[in-house]
């Protein structure tokens, strides 16, 4: 769930940190962002 909440407030122009203590969580968040953003593009260029 955090790594959305980071997600929104990024794409809402704020400075977000995503910090995790566990190397594999933090990467694991990271991914997600990444692969949510990845769909977004995508659903916009089919126009949806």
């Amino acid at each position: 769930m955090g790594h959305g909440i980071a997600q929104v407030f990024a794409l809402a122009g704020q400075k977000v940190a995503v910090l995790d203590a566990n190397p594999a969580a933090f990467d694991a968040a990271r991914g997600k962002v990444a692969r949510n953003l990845d769909l977004s593009v995508r659903t916009l260029r089919r126009g949806r």
